[in-house]
């Protein structure tokens, strides 16, 4: 199961893969911190303009959203390319031990016939 970070074939997707996998998450968490320190100085100017008319402007009411919508849509980039990376890299994981499966027992797969279609068919 480990040999998927200890083969030299499989190296670039393990390390790799992990590194950029492990950022991305760290990366969503900052913007997730960023968020609520977000909703916490836009609702103090709401309860600010809600306490007396004309505290605020539209622009800085527009702004407050502008920022939002900014760290909304890197959160939602981040989040898809870090579903997607972690798919791929979990398919990568799963093939590594597959071929490590198939050349130690030939009764699961043979190289030759591992394919997407038959991924974990057992061959008899």
């Amino acid at each position: 199961m480990f040999k998927f970070f200890t083969q030299k074939k499989w190296f670039l997707w393990a390390y790799l893969g992990s590194a950029v996998i492990l950022t991305s998450l760290w990366l969503s968490v900052q913007i997730d911190v960023q968020i609520n320190e977000w909703f916490g100085g836009f609702y103090d100017m709401i309860q600010k303009a809600l306490a007396e008319p004309n505290a605020i402007t539209m622009d800085e009411y527009m702004g407050g959203l502008w920022s939002f919508a900014k760290l909304a849509a890197m959160w939602i980039v981040l989040g898809l390319a870090t579903s997607f990376l972690t798919s791929h890299f979990l398919f990568r994981w799963r093939a590594s031990i597959l071929r490590t499966l198939s050349r130690s027992d030939s009764s699961v797969a043979t190289e030759s016939s591992v394919g997407v279609h038959d991924f974990f068919v057992i061959q008899g």
